[in-house]
């Protein structure tokens, strides 16, 4: 009956002969077990967003991304006012956009996209009820044509009278003696009829506003009754006027000389505001001086009663945006803009100032970059300053393009990733259970602070202290014991993390961050710990050429206390990945990357050190040119069936000269094969059952493979391609991992990137960081039953996962054990406790055990299909592992019981 259970080994995973002193524990009577292949009846995997959405706005080109306006309108959809956001994008929250969104407080929707930039938004009563007004650059708008300028009344878009000629920079409600828009830009016809750079809609028709100007116009303010226009002119009707005029009521006239000199000078916001001494008209753009007197100041300055007056000392290097907010402490300005001094001197990245009408002061942490608009709206969570700009971080949370400030704290639309994710690590016990730990160039959301590197553990994000003070990208994680016990190792760009010195590679114990041996003067860009006979080390790669004092070509090996080179190491512009392989003569530690030579001997993109010396794969990876090698990105163990290869992604034509090898191929120790179709541009590859059989998930820039559509990320099983659902929208896939986060779901793989959704779970979105669950039992049927026995790391731990029906997927995995050791998986049908090795064994009687090498970090993963058994019945399961640190050499894992439902 339960004879015929069939453990699904990994393929690194080698049996053995049976060893002392695990050999002397084992000799009891035990049972037989012939273990027969099953087939697999599971549901079908699926995409999950468990990380959280789009914070913000994207682009899937990964470019910048530009909120150039705001507004806030209520569009009869029953949400009340809501918030309007403009620019130059492509999704919001994940969802696909164009260059339009809408912001309801809880998540958001599309009202219709632009063919093109949008830079003004504004709400406006034309006779017909209030509507949404967009300005910009675009000729169509919700599916209708439009030239420039458009209105938006909750269900349909209509051009508004014709249109304009030119780009719309400026929609401005006024009121006098009717609702009126004022219209300003680049344009010089409205409705077909002369209108230079600035246009009024009137009762539904567009106007000329007086003679215009000769160039573009910006901003427009009502202050004292009178109408002011700023913007990039110097004349109106060939009067000049330097950037700022006032409408007379029959013309524009100049305001006391303008504002600023010749082409390099520019008003873009105005403002009427203050009382008192601080009253008056806010102009704030790009100068350094004002009016007739050339009075100096800075990007601001105020004009009343006739004259001109600075602004503190001013800021720079532009003013974008004025809006008047009380965030409950009084009422004040506020300016936003790309401004990075203030009062002459550096203030950091700010691009947001406060001026309570005595002095300018910076806003919490300020953004990252430009931010070009400001809106005053409550969406729910109480009223906020809504920002929209470039930026990706508002204060320290990732905010692409759009955040508020709520009068003490910045926050995004969404917890989610903000920026490209480079890799992912899970450990089952670091920090005291099943984590994953994600790299890149991100803010970690929930978090103060943290950046480039996250915890993620229980579906949270756990606070590791990583504030990188020079914004470095991390790209590699792993575990390692230097001596001290276990540590998590991290590499990247950076050179201080946690507020330590730490250049390019770091570690932390869990509470505090060190740096690792003097670091490396170029950046870790792979990390891996292998053992090449005289004991288990940390080996780096990068781009580096010394670590901690000692030349190092491009790879070095850390055994906790110093740093050493491997040979002449590798003639690299750069090492992307490293794995551990048993080609049939022992572990080797392989590397991949772009380089022509390992050790002074030729060796192109892909090369073997076996712990002593350095060793080509057949002709390596070229390029179809044949003038330069190829690229490696990513290394993974697989076995399609015909036995374990080492596969390689990457820029590449061929391997080896293999047929078929475009992109993605296999090394069997001693030749090179390929897959059925080139694959173009992967970046990540990792070995993984979803239920439909394990196959090799591949990761990348491609969209297609052998022109089947296959979203960034595809699996290969051996005999052909399958798609993962809809695949990611945006840019790549950059990295895969397995990861089992112990909520009895099973192991699921997570892909990171930098893509900005996941089509299959909109609208939750999924942005840069998702999971492809296998079709795994949500049940969990296993219980902890104990009496492990300690070794060198502490107590190995066995987790169990799964359901253990019939036909389910379940998996055993041993973590925190010695490494690199020889054990074995005892299994059982009932328990008689028996002495063992100075501990208790539980599993007894037992089968044969399954004799397995742990890894080099002390792991074994296992999965197995169950089959048809009765419901009631016990299954027990323990390691035992050789350690020397043991009381009788041998430590125990705690045991397992898993009943069948």
């Amino acid at each position: 009956m339960l004879c015929s259970l069939r453990l699904a080994l990994p393929a690194t995973c080698l049996a053995f002969a049976l060893a002392s002193p695990l050999a002397a524990q084992t000799s009891a009577a035990h049972g037989q077990a012939q273990l027969p292949e099953l087939p697999i009846g599971l549901t079908a995997p699926a995409w999950e967003s468990a990380f959280g959405g789009e914070p913000g706005v994207g682009r899937g080109d990964g470019g910048s991304v530009f909120v150039f306006c705001s507004a806030v309108y209520d569009d009869g959809l029953g949400d009340g006012p809501v918030l309007f956001v403009g620019g130059r994008f492509e999704t919001a929250g994940g969802l696909p956009m164009s260059n339009l969104a809408r912001w309801d407080g809880s998540g958001w929707s599309n009202p219709g996209g632009t063919n093109n930039d949008v830079y003004a938004l504004a709400v406006h009563n034309d006779g017909s009820g209030e509507k949404l007004y967009a300005g910009g650059l675009f000729s169509t708008v919700g599916g209708i044509s439009a030239s420039r300028l458009a209105r938006y009344d909750g269900a349909t878009w209509e051009e508004v009278d014709g249109g304009v000629n030119g780009n719309v920079y400026e929609l401005h409600r006024f009121f006098d003696g009717a609702d009126l828009l004022a219209i300003g830009g680049e344009f010089t016809l409205a409705d077909g009829a002369p209108a230079n750079r600035a246009a009024l809609l009137w009762a539904g028709e567009l106007i000329a506003f007086g003679a215009g100007f000769n160039d573009r116009v910006n901003a427009f303010a009502i202050h004292d009754g009178e109408i002011y226009a700023g913007g990039e002119f110097t004349e109106s009707d060939g009067v000049p006027m330097t950037h700022l005029a006032r409408w007379t009521g029959s013309e524009w006239e100049d305001v006391d000389g303008g504002v600023g000199t010749g082409s390099f000078s520019e008003v873009n916001s105005l403002a009427s505001w203050g009382t008192g001494a601080a009253y008056g008209l806010y102009v704030g753009g790009r100068f350094e001086q004002v009016g007739t007197l050339a009075v100096p100041a800075i990007s601001i300055a105020r004009w009343q009663a006739g004259s001109w007056s600075a602004v503190d000392g001013g800021v720079s290097n532009s003013v974008e945006d004025f809006v008047i907010w009380d965030d409950g402490g009084g009422e004040d300005l506020y300016l936003s803009g790309n401004i990075t001094w203030m009062n002459g001197s550096y203030a950091g990245r700010q691009h947001l100032i406060r001026w309570d009408g005595t002095s300018l002061t910076t806003v919490g942490f300020g953004l990252q970059d430009t931010c070009h608009t400001l809106s005053v709206h409550d969406d729910g969570s109480g009223e906020s300053l809504w920002l929209g700009g470039q930026f990706s971080l508002a204060g320290v949370r990732g905010a692409n393009g759009v955040g508020r400030w709520d009068g003490s704290d910045y926050w995004p639309t969404d917890e989610g990733i903000n920026d490209e994710v480079l890799t992912l690590h899970s450990s089952s016990s670091f920090l005291g259970g099943p984590t994953l730990f994600v790299g890149g160039s991100f803010a970690v959301p929930g978090t103060a602070h943290d950046r480039g590197i996250g915890a993620w553990q229980d579906g949270a994000w756990i606070p590791m202290g990583a504030i990188f003070e020079d914004y470095g990208d991390v790209f590699a994680i792993t575990e390692f014991n230097d001596g001290s016990g276990l540590k998590l190792y991290v590499g990247g760009t950076f050179t201080t993390i946690g507020g330590v010195s730490a250049t390019r590679i770091a570690r932390w114990d869990g509470s505090s961050w060190s740096g690792v041996g003097g670091g490396l003067d170029g950046w870790c860009l792979a990390l891996e710990v292998f053992d090449d006979g005289s004991g288990a080390a940390l080996y780096a790669a990068g781009t580096f050429d010394v670590a901690g004092g000692t030349s190092a070509e491009h790879i070095a090996r850390w055994d906790g206390v110093s740093w050493t080179a491997l040979g002449l190491g590798i003639d690299s512009s750069q090492i992307h990945d490293m794995q551990v392989y048993n080609d049939g003569s022992g572990n080797a530690l392989y590397l991949t990357g772009n380089f022509d030579a390992a050790g002074g001997s030729p060796a192109v993109g892909i090369a073997k050190w076996d712990g002593s010396s350095w060793s080509a794969l057949g002709a390596g990876l070229t390029t179809s040119s044949g003038t330069f090698g190829g690229t490696g990105r990513s290394l993974e163990v697989f076995d399609d069936g015909t036995g374990p290869k080492l596969y390689v992604a990457g820029q590449f034509t061929e391997a080896g000269g293999a047929p078929d090898t475009y992109g993605v191929a296999a090394w069997d120790g001693t030749s090179w094969s390929g897959l059925s179709s080139p694959v173009s541009a992967p970046y990540a590859l990792a070995a993984f059952d979803d239920g439909s059989g394990k196959s090799l998930f591949v990761g990348g820039f491609f969209d297609d493979i052998g022109g089947t559509s296959y979203e960034h990320i595809a699996r290969w099983n051996g005999a052909g391609w399958a798609a993962a659902g809809s695949g990611v929208v945006g840019q790549h896939v950059r990295c895969l991992e397995v990861f089992d986060d112990g909520s009895s779901t099973g192991p699921r793989l997570v892909v990171g990137g930098a893509y900005n959704s996941v089509p299959d779970t909109l609208p939750t979105g999924g942005s840069r960081l998702a999971y492809w669950n296998g079709g795994w039992d949500a049940v969990d049927n296993w219980t902890d039953l104990g009496f492990a026995l300690a070794g060198v790391s502490g107590d190995p731990l066995l987790e169990g996962f799964g359901s253990l029906t019939c036909g389910s997927i379940n998996d055993v995995n041993l973590s925190n054990a010695a490494p690199s050791a020889l054990s074995g998986l005892f299994i059982a049908f009932s328990s008689t406790p028996t002495p063992f090795a100075g501990g208790t064994l539980i599993p007894v009687p037992f089968l044969d055990p399954i004799l397995l090498n742990t890894s080099a970090t002390g792991d074994i993963p296992i999965s197995f299909v169950m089959p048809a058994a009765p419901p009631g019945t016990e299954i027990y399961v323990q390691w035992a592992i050789s350690d020397v640190a043991a009381v009788a050499g041998v430590s125990l894992s705690n045991a397992l019981r898993g009943d069948v439902p």
